[in-house]
């Protein structure tokens, strides 16, 4: 009767802490998410409205041969049921960036310490405030790292021959919606690699995921070799000492909006996963240590890829969008520590309330990052661009205007994507010198 009571509170405190995090990121919609927009999310608007019709134009984000629309896609139902654009695509996005957080901590709960899942979910109380703004932002960001997520299911598997196929397809496919989530896969797949290295059919169905995987990705790349006139934004990997040296020399650049606890610390990314090395080491947990060991070794690698710098200290590009794994692999070398101390979880529990009400500061982050924002996306508020949508409409039916031509003017993209998508019976828009929507020329 004892072990049962303890078991029921466990599992109270388990809900308890999802409800919280939960309320907490709803929170975060409405003093953000939904206040606020940008000239790239605009775009993912139009591609909602557009997948509603039936419309699939190509298969990335618009313009582009790589990202993808995602969240366009999955806020279709909600888009359909009359909720806004404004609203329908940052709760998807709030969702993805929550998918990760809920499966490890529900593997973990499952397959080995219902208190350590207790204090998985603790940790994104503990990230910075602009992680949270960032993984708010409909941008393809977070697409990548939830769809990798799923390969998670294999951590702690030794047999299930779909399991195997499915962890190795869904790695790919997430690299394919966004490369940012391969520092999330490798990992990941090193540990299942050490856990199954004499099984036989982790081998054979691993690879078999992974090459379905590839061919999907191949099959979807080939649609801008073919169609290269799609290709407005192109995407160049050059891989250089030189970059490597730059990431490296400005840790706090990449990092800073990434670390818990001891916020802008950047460097703690690198240090967190060698003490973590460290204690599994000591406890002779090598597959653990190894794995750890791995982490800082692939954030330094990554440098060197010349992607990796395009960004400006602005939530809205920020270096940190490329790094947005890193919390998920804080939480899975947490999971692989089995916590029994209640004394351990009461002060975590305590501390997460403390972050939770210091997370007030949001606020101060948030009216920063819109008013001293980069150059390369442009940000508003979204009653200020249906307002001139409004407006806009309302000149075009007067004068009875069925087209619009942008040429130049600092708020076009949301004028050329985000009103025909936030208002029935807009005129045609076109933007011909830098026009994504590459069918309507």
């Amino acid at each position: 009767m004892i072990s049962f009571k303890r078991h029921n509170t466990t599992v109270l405190v388990f809900f308890l802490v999802a409800i919280a995090l939960l309320f907490y990121r709803c929170w975060l919609l409405f003093e953000f998410g939904f206040k606020y927009t940008d000239s790239d999310q605009s775009i993912m608007w139009l591609g909602t409205r557009d997948y509603s019709e039936g419309n699939f134009y190509e298969p990335r984000f618009y313009g582009q041969s790589y990202n993808s629309m995602l969240e366009s896609l999955l806020a279709v139902p909600l888009y359909k049921l009359g909720v806004p654009l404004h609203k329908a695509l940052p709760i998807i996005t709030t969702f993805l960036t929550l998918v990760p957080y809920f499966i490890l901590a529900g593997i973990t709960f499952k397959k080995k310490s219902q208190t350590t899942a207790i204090v998985l979910l603790t940790i994104p109380f503990f990230l910075s405030p602009n992680y949270d703004l960032i993984t708010c932002l409909s941008r393809g960001f977070v697409t990548g790292i939830a769809v990798s997520s799923v390969a998670l299911v294999a951590l702690y598997r030794t047999e299930g021959k779909l399991i195997f196929l499915i962890s190795g397809l869904f790695m790919v496919i997430g690299y394919s919606v966004n490369p940012n989530s391969i520092l999330l896969s490798l990992p990941c797949l090193l540990f299942i690699f050490l856990n199954n290295l004499k099984n036989k059919n982790f081998y054979r169905y691993q690879s078999i995921g992974i090459g379905i995987g590839v061919i999907i990705h191949l099959w979807i790349s080939s649609f801008y070799t073919t169609h290269p006139k799609n290709v407005v934004h192109g995407m160049e990997m050059e891989y250089s000492w030189t970059y490597l040296k730059e990431g490296i020399s400005h840790l706090d650049r990449y990092f800073n909006d990434l670390t818990p606890f001891l916020w802008n610390n950047g460097w703690l990314v690198i240090a967190i996963p060698l003490i973590f090395t460290t204690f599994f080491y000591l406890k002779k947990q090598f597959k653990f240590a190894l794995v750890a060991l791995s982490m800082p070794f692939l954030f330094l690698l990554i440098f060197g890829v010349s992607k990796v710098h395009d960004g400006v200290d602005s939530i809205f590009f920020s270096y940190s969008r490329m790094f947005l794994a890193v919390p998920i692999l804080f939480v899975l070398l947490v999971s692989f520590i089995t916590i029994r101390s209640k004394a351990i979880v009461t002060f975590v529990l305590c501390l997460m309330v403390v972050f939770f009400w210091k997370k007030v500061e949001i606020v101060d982050q948030m009216e920063k990052n819109i008013t001293e924002q980069g150059y390369v996306v442009s940000a508003l508020k979204t009653n200020y661009l249906y307002n001139e949508c409004a407006e806009i409409k309302q000149i075009s039916l007067l004068h009875k205007i069925d087209l619009i031509i942008i040429n130049d003017h600092n708020l076009y993209d949301f004028y050329n994507y985000g009103c025909p998508a936030c208002m029935d019976f807009f005129p045609k828009t076109i933007r011909p010198l830098n026009e994504r929507r590459t069918w309507r020329l």
